[in-house]
């Protein structure tokens, strides 16, 4: 009989703990790192062209078209559109958070049935249902659920924090905080 409070207690406290963590990570600092991962994209971006119109002056001078048929263009089109992905897919993962309150909103419905129905539901063959066991498995799918959510976020934490390849090879990133820090 204690185990539908239990599990309606560990439905509040997953859906309490998942908004904060979910407030901690989508911090409000994330447009001015993201304008400064902007910055250092199109700076990489003008210097690798300057390292191309460096290279392939020659050719350049003898066929101004090559660089077109080389691609050089396109490449541009690509990092910039990749700027822009990244802002996008961080989006989408901010209006997926959500779901885990559906999880653990259905847990705490099954918990309240598991109230009504303490023996369980009667099946044929003598088998017993309780509506406490899928809650139990609806906190498991919630738990799950926040753990791909939080791996999402890294995910795009750590291609976003890869900013700035330097000619030293140790790049430029840009931490929670918002500051450009050389890398170790």
């Amino acid at each position: 009989m204690l185990e539908p409070y239990i599990l309606i207690l560990l439905a509040v406290v997953m859906s309490l703990s998942h908004a904060v963590i979910f407030r901690l990570t989508f911090d409000d600092g994330f447009e001015a790192r993201f304008e400064l991962y902007r910055e250092a994209q199109k700076a990489r971006m003008v210097e690798e062209n300057e390292k191309f119109v460096h290279t392939m002056k020659g050719i350049i001078d003898l066929d101004p078209e090559a660089v077109e048929v080389m691609g050089f263009g396109e490449k541009w089109k690509q990092m910039l559109a990749g700027v822009d992905e990244m802002k996008a897919e961080r989006g989408r993962l901010v209006n997926r958070i959500h779901v885990v309150y559906y999880f653990t909103f259905a847990s705490v419905v099954f918990s309240g049935g598991g109230l009504v129905f303490t023996e369980g539901l009667g099946l044929p063959l003598g088998y017993t249902l309780y509506l406490t066991s899928f809650s139990w498995w609806l906190l498991v799918g919630g738990l799950l659920a926040t753990l791909y959510l939080l791996l999402e976020y890294q995910l795009i934490e750590r291609k976003f924090s890869r900013v700035h390849s330097s000619s030293d090879g140790r790049g430029t990133r840009i931490p929670p905080g918002g500051t450009a820090t050389s890398a170790p």
